[in-house]
């Protein structure tokens, strides 16, 4: 698993703002917290959790959150969320 840097805003425009598209071996996908665009770049052999899933661990380096996420079989687009803390 590898995240890349936040794309550029006018990078981002090429991308759209839509759902999340995979571009290449690359996955791109907007923050849930602040917003930011994230890009993945995918594993040639990708982690798959216990439920199957192509599943990854990422931090948005805009605004620190952790995000948690699996590749969507049908449509390979990244769907996250916020990682649950381990603290209260």
């Amino acid at each position: 698993m590898q995240s890349d840097r936040n794309i550029s805003e006018e990078d981002s425009n090429d991308v759209g703002a839509d759902a999340p598209k995979i571009g290449g071996s690359s996955l791109f996908v907007d923050c849930p917290k602040c917003g930011a665009r994230l890009t993945l770049l995918r594993s040639r052999l990708p982690p798959i959790d216990s439920c199957g899933f192509e599943s990854y661990i990422l931090e948005c380096e805009n605004c620190a959150t952790v995000l948690v996420g699996v590749v969507d079989p049908l449509d390979e687009a990244l769907l996250v969320t916020p990682a649950e803390s381990e603290c209260s």
